[in-house]
């Protein structure tokens, strides 16, 4: 059993919004890639929370390549 919660805070949200929106702006299509990736990526997170570096407490970060 997971004992990470993966935590997706409002700011975060935003955030992801205005990419998604920035890279339809650049490409129709783009901002659909962006976020099949990010949610790759949280899938990734999920599985296994301890491979990503460990930037302020209980938090953790993972990078998008691409």
């Amino acid at each position: 059993m997971n004992q990470f919660e993966l935590v997706i805070r409002e700011e975060a949200l935003k955030e992801m919004k205005e990419s998604y929106s920035w890279y339809e702006d650049k490409r129709k299509g783009l901002g659909e890639k962006f976020i099949s990736r990010l949610e790759d990526c949280f899938k990734r997170i999920d599985r296994q929370p301890e491979l990503y570096t460990k930037k302020h407490k209980q938090q953790r970060q993972a990078l998008l390549k691409g």
